[in-house]
């Protein structure tokens, strides 16, 4: 999976990219990508199932967003945050005929 992670506090931005099923880290959020589905023809038309929790020292984790992400219709289904904003931009091929 790969997403676009703004903190819109700081004006921090970066691209997380990972496998599924690997934990992702971004400020105090972390992030299990469990399926990402990207279409051969057209592939501004991802889609990934994502969890999110934001880790909290005082309340401990809360889960933020569960469900679908669309790479193209970023308002449809979107982490609704105060601090943080996360972007599905696609799904990545890893080759790991290297490794």
């Amino acid at each position: 999976v790969l997403l676009s992670a703004l903190n819109k506090s700081t004006a921090h931005a970066k691209r997380l990219g990972g496998a599924t099923g690997t934990m992702l880290r971004f400020g105090n959020l972390e992030i299990i990508a469990h399926r990402c589905m990207q279409n051969e023809t057209k592939p501004t038309h991802s889609k990934a199932l994502l969890e999110i929790w934001e880790m909290q020292s005082n309340t401990g984790p809360q889960k933020r967003f569960q469900g679908w992400m669309f790479a193209d219709t970023h308002s449809l289904s979107n982490l609704e945050h105060a601090v943080y904003d996360i972007q599905l931009i696609g799904c990545q091929q890893m080759d790991l005929s290297n490794q």
